[in-house]
């Protein structure tokens, strides 16, 4: 602890370009504090925080992380933050400030990452943010939605939030985003996306009244992760004129394996997906999956616009299993 009481007390006036803390037991946990507020004094322009509370002990609470809480005003919290860029935080606890702070004090904050922390909130807003990544965090408090204000967020990815996330408005320049199904409804506002990572995406938010006409110009990869809806999938082969590639892991899509595959005529009824883009598609099942609807989407291509699409074709167990076979013929 003198030691780093030391190194954090070195040339306390000239400015840093990262603050790096990580700690995990109780002599870390009883210096961080100082060490925090020193290092927040040097006005850096990455600030890198990881709590470890999953190996605190358990007579010791999480840190709580409050940016006003180190200094003696909010001024002067905000004078040390005018530089901050980058802001990474795991396994801490975030107070209500939080949200205030970061919508009226970070000018220039572009990247943030929340890991594994505990809130206060239910707001994140940005004019300067450009990559959002939340993962595996819970509210302190009863809270009914996360609501995003980011419009120029480029890089979003949302992975294990407990609660619902929306935003207030259209995100246009998201390029890449990955989303796990509590934070399906903010599709509705990244249309112009070109790569999409989605699991366990529910047909409900994709495919609810305002989103029935939902396009994706843009989309060129898309990935579905653990769909239960072939619905889901065929919306996007209708609604993603530009799709170049296609993933399909371990979807548990709805309907009997038992039930007699259609002729040919039959599934072509409707209207076939024109893809005229779909240069490659990669599917993986596990064994006991039932991939008949996912074998009828994919059969309603139309072979007369689609490019020579690259066979894969991968299951869990037995490579001579009949329902990879099945699914390795369903490919052109």
């Amino acid at each position: 602890m003198d030691f780093g009481d030391q190194v954090t007390a070195l040339y306390a006036s000239s400015p840093l370009d990262t603050f790096r803390l990580r700690f995990h037991h109780e002599t870390g946990f009883l210096g961080a504090h100082g060490w925090i507020r020193r290092g927040l004094a040097r006005r850096p322009t990455a600030l890198f925080l990881h709590g470890d509370i999953a190996e605190r002990n358990l007579c010791y609470e999480p840190l709580e992380f409050s940016f006003v809480g180190y200094f003696s005003s909010r001024s002067r919290a905000g004078a040390s933050m005018c530089r901050l860029r980058t802001l990474h935080l795991s396994r801490l606890v975030l107070n209500e400030d939080f949200e205030d702070f970061v919508a009226n004090d970070l000018p220039v904050l572009e990247d943030l990452q929340l890991e594994g922390c505990e809130h206060s909130f239910g707001r994140i807003a940005s004019g300067s943010l450009k990559n959002l990544t939340i993962d595996s965090w819970s509210p302190r408090f009863s809270a009914h939605v996360l609501v995003l204000s980011v419009p120029r967020v480029s890089t979003l990815r949302i992975d294990g939030s407990v609660l619902p996330v929306t935003s207030e408005c259209e995100m246009a320049s998201v390029v890449a985003a990955s989303l796990t199904h509590q934070a399906g409804h903010l599709l509705r506002f990244l249309h112009g996306a070109t790569s999409l990572d989605l699991s366990k995406l529910s047909a409900t938010a994709l495919l609810d009244d305002e989103e029935a006409a939902a396009v994706f110009p843009n989309l060129r990869t898309l990935l579905l992760y653990d769909c239960d809806d072939v619905a889901v999938l065929r919306h996007f082969l209708q609604n993603a004129p530009k799709l170049e590639r296609l993933t399909v892991r371990y979807g548990r899509f709805l309907g009997g394996s038992t039930r007699s595959k259609k002729t040919s005529s039959d599934r072509h009824g409707r209207a076939a997906y024109e893809c005229r883009n779909l240069k490659s598609v990669e599917l993986e099942f596990y064994d006991d999956h039932d991939v008949f609807e996912l074998d009828e989407a994919l059969g309603d291509i139309s072979r007369e616009y689609v490019l020579p699409i690259q066979r894969s074709a991968r299951h869990g167990k037995w490579a001579e299993d009949p329902v990879g076979q099945d699914m390795a013929a369903a490919i052109p």
